[in-house]
């Protein structure tokens, strides 16, 4: 479990099972992908997802391309 969590160990994981790794100091991203220090994250409260869950499933699903 220490090796895989190494820098080495992260890297295999990356390469093979396309996975981000939990380092930050690993700099290698799966299938060419932003690393995820770029990528947009949206958070939500409670009570946005109550009150507006089903346009926020849809604007979700436009987003992924279902």
């Amino acid at each position: 479990m220490r090796w895989l969590m190494s820098p080495e160990g992260q890297e295999l994981l990356v390469d093979n099972v396309n996975q981000y790794s939990a380092r930050r100091d690993v700099t290698k991203t799966p299938l060419g992908q932003p690393p995820l220090s770029q990528l947009k994250i949206n958070a939500f409260s409670n009570e946005r997802i109550v009150n507006e869950g089903h346009a926020l499933a849809v604007e979700f699903d436009k987003a992924v391309g279902m």
